[in-house]
């Protein structure tokens, strides 16, 4: 990930702006540019409020700012064309940083490059040329390998080679003492460069953050580290190994990830009816064996539920875990992973989730068919799930029919699914992350504390996320604003560009989950802004999938013009069906009642009571008698499949 906390840098928060003067250690030195006063802060307390979105960063130099600032385009908004190339850039570096070659020269990559070229069938570039892109991709990303002049930032590394060998020898002393940290080699380069300062008035060396100091560290001197860190005879055994199969070395470098349907039945927190049997992604750090984060929901296995799971795993979990004051622990697991492991299901097979990856510097890879065995932690993370969360829990589907003979979990479960989102928390937090793992070789917790001081975890703004895992579209921005699927946004700034290049078509983002906002590109200052819906009452807690299915209903049942007023008539009519097939015993059926669950988005964003009936409406229905003529809960299953092909369908 692209490096944020370094001197010269903007810190806005609290309606104040700061100026990044001095890195030290854990502590950060930020200079108020109103009044210059000085503030000390830790770095990890910093980190934490860019998490949650409560500080930002601005970039000094202006075209990292322009590639990297919150609301700057992702790579999916960029040309198709440039995207390509960028991307078959990114593969001779994904294959040279796996390749085991050090360094850059002729002779050391002459056969590597003919071999790429042979494989990919993408015409090599020469040395220097795969160095140059090298540096763009350190220091901007992929971004920063679009071709575009202006946006490739600095080319030139800021660390000398005398400076590099100062690192190197600071790194030497990781192997006096058992697992020396990084602040400590930190420090003892810091000193080496005060000292031939001091000696060296004709030769003046610049020091470096302590960031970019364990980015650099872990580039040119990886043995150093590994050996300070687990010792000499463990170090030499990981680096006998294949270059190709590196071993995992810290938390954050594999993640994996995966669906399952959880073994139990759940109840309507309010009419206490079954639901049926959610579906739960879940996101594991190979290391540590730490749930990063997880999704739980009616949401058919789909990019988003997987976006859902993987922005949770990336997030702070801070603001989540206010909705369960009963916790012991901190959820320490934020940050962003540097490969992911999935299986080659459609959700995963998408240009949607394959940018969003590369925009975040995540190596997607997706396991061989028939091979559940290349996602092994995952595997066995669910089956824990299974066997001591879910154990005697009411409304188990048991695994074995003979001890079910008695047992009908639709009838006896009594779980409502905020209890059960309750109890899944509690349980992740303070007994999963602080217990040993089946086979007794890691505690999550534990593990992940100990590797912290070796790991960079840069923060990442809400925004940013939420940018990054929304859907590109263009539209025209005209008279009414910009249209979507029947729906209008607009405000003041939207108004401002109509009025400055008039009526034309604009690049936007959706995002799927929410439909009361979209992005747009301010193609001036190639940021995106959020606009929100004009029917700000239609378009509270929609989706992509209820926004659609209520299109179906309006198009066959009301046959009128789609407005606003058309659209939200035909959401309280679905509305009133699905309550009445909800209160209506002998019509009722668990699958009906699941897809009930997902139209009124029962899920673990929702707040309050997790509830299928409309808060207020329950006891004051129409009677069944006045339904309209027609099975409306049976057309209203049908057109989930009709829907699911229309999002598969934007998936390719």
């Amino acid at each position: 990930m692209i490096e944020l906390l370094e001197v010269g840098n903007f810190v806005v928060k609290e309606d104040s702006q700061y100026k990044i003067k001095r890195i030290s250690g854990s502590e950060i030195t930020l200079v108020d540019t109103f009044t210059d006063n000085e503030i000390i802060q830790k770095i990890s307390d910093l980190k934490d409020q860019i998490f949650l979105g409560k500080a930002k960063i601005t970039f000094a130099n202006k075209a990292k700012q322009e590639l990297h600032g919150n609301k700057s385009m992702d790579f999916a908004s960029y040309p198709e064309n440039l995207k390509g190339k960028a991307v078959e850039k990114w593969k001779y570096l994904s294959r040279y940083k796996n390749s085991g070659i050090q360094g850059f020269s002729e002779n050391l990559l002459k056969d590597f490059l003919t071999e790429v070229e042979k494989e990919t069938g993408i015409k090599a570039p020469s040395w220097r040329t795969l160095k140059r892109w090298y540096d763009i991709a350190e220091e901007s990303g992929i971004r920063g390998l679009i071709d575009k002049h202006h946006l490739k930032g600095n080319k030139i590394s800021r660390v000398g080679i005398t400076e590099e060998n100062m690192i190197f020898q600071s790194l030497e002393k990781l192997k006096d003492a058992e697992k020396i940290t990084f602040k400590f080699a930190h420090q003892i380069f810091d000193d080496s460069v005060i000292i031939h300062n001091a000696e060296n008035p004709q030769d003046q060396l610049s020091t470096i953050s302590y960031q970019a100091f364990v980015k650099k560290a872990r580039k040119i001197a990886p043995y150093e580290l590994m050996v300070g860190h687990i010792g000499k005879s463990k170090a030499d055994k990981l680096y006998k190994q294949n270059k190709r199969n590196k071993p995992v070395k810290y938390i954050l470098d594999r993640a994996e990830i995966d669906h399952t349907r959880l073994d139990l039945f759940v109840v309507d927190d309010v009419m206490r009816i079954p639901l049926g049997r959610p579906n739960i992604t879940s996101v594991l750090d190979v290391k540590s064996k730490s749930v990063l984060g997880f999704y739980v929901g009616f949401e058919v296995p789909s990019f988003v539920s997987v976006a859902k799971a993987v922005k949770h795993a990336i997030s702070d979990k801070t603001d989540f875990l206010k909705r369960y004051p009963e916790m012991r622990n901190k959820w320490l697991c934020k940050g962003v992973f540097h490969e992911i492991a999935y299986d080659r299901g459609r959700e995963f097979d998408s240009n949607l989730l394959e940018e969003a990856l590369l925009d975040l510097d995540i190596v997607g890879r997706g396991n061989p068919a028939a091979k559940a065995w290349y996602k092994g932690s995952i595997e066995s993370h669910f089956n824990t799930i299974n066997k001591r969360f879910l154990v005697n829990k009411p409304g188990k589907v048991f695994s074995d029919i003979t001890d079910s003979k008695e047992y009908n979990p639709e009838k006896n479960g009594v779980i409502s699914f905020s209890a059960l989102m309750e109890m899944l928390v509690i349980w992740v937090v303070d007994e999963y992350q602080v217990s040993a793992n089946s086979n007794f070789t890691a505690i999550p917790n534990l593990t992940w504390r100990q590797d912290l001081p070796y790991v960079d975890v840069t923060p990442i703004n809400p925004d940013k996320l939420d940018i990054i895992f929304s859907e590109k579209d263009t539209r025209t921005n005209n008279d009414k604003g910009i249209g979507y699927l029947y729906l209008h946004y607009d405000n003041d700034r939207l108004t401002k560009m109509r009025r400055r290049f008039g009526y034309r078509i604009e690049k936007i983002k959706i995002n799927r989950e929410d439909m009361s906002y979209i992005y747009v590109l301010d193609p001036s200052e190639r940021v995106y802004f959020k606009v929100p819906a004009i029917d700000q009452k239609y378009t509270k807690g929609l989706g992509l999938y209820q926004h659609k299915r209520i299109l179906k209903f309006h198009k066959k049942f009301i046959k009128g013009k789609v407005d606003e007023l058309g659209l939200a008539l035909a959401r309280k009519r679905i509305e009133d069906i699905m309550d009445r097939e909800v209160l209506a015993d002998k019509r009722s059926k668990t699958g009906t009642i699941a897809n009930v669950a997902r139209f009124k988005r029962v899920d673990q964003d929702m707040e309050g009571p997790a509830t299928v009936v409309n808060s207020g409406n329950a006891n004051n229905l129409p009677p069944l008698e006045e339904a309209p003529k027609g099975d409306n809960a049976e057309f209203l299953d049908s057109v989930d499949d009709d829907i699911e092909d229309d999002l598969d369908d934007e998936l390719e």
